[in-house]
């Protein structure tokens, strides 16, 4: 299990010492700070043999961490209507209109013909992989 440890701008000793001033931070060994999502998981594939194996799976894995990309951005009004606490009305309408349409055929739909297709129960090969799209 990893500890996470949460808290708010608000308590700045811990918020300065974040690199850039945000989370995720992977700290390494009490000492070494790894900050940005991305370098997080790149550090992660690579240190536990987690990358997914030739260029074919590579950029198969490449296509589908796009598609995850372009979804969360299609369903930010409901993010932001969460995020910015709207009322339940409008979270829900959000909800029945963008998110819950845009997950079902932009991503579920896609991901769930490639689990059929592999076959193992992985999007990819047989084993769990990490791919990491650089924006």
């Amino acid at each position: 299990m990893v500890p996470i440890q949460s808290f708010n701008s608000n308590d700045h000793q811990i918020f300065l010492a974040l690199p850039f001033g945000q989370g995720p931070v992977l700290i390494i060994d009490k000492k070494i700070k790894i900050a940005q999502t991305i370098a997080i998981l790149q550090y992660i594939a690579k240190e536990h043999g987690l990358e997914p194996k030739g260029t074919l799976n590579q950029a198969i894995a490449e296509m589908f961490a796009s598609q995850c990309h372009d979804t969360i951005s299609a369903i930010q009004p409901w993010v932001r209507a969460v995020i910015f606490e709207k009322s339940e009305e409008e979270i829900l309408e959000a909800w029945k209109t963008v998110a819950l349409p845009k997950f079902r055929d932009m991503f579920a739909k896609f991901f769930d013909e490639q689990l059929k297709k592999n076959g193992s129960g992985y999007l990819i090969g047989d084993t769990v992989r990490i791919s990491i799209q650089k924006y």
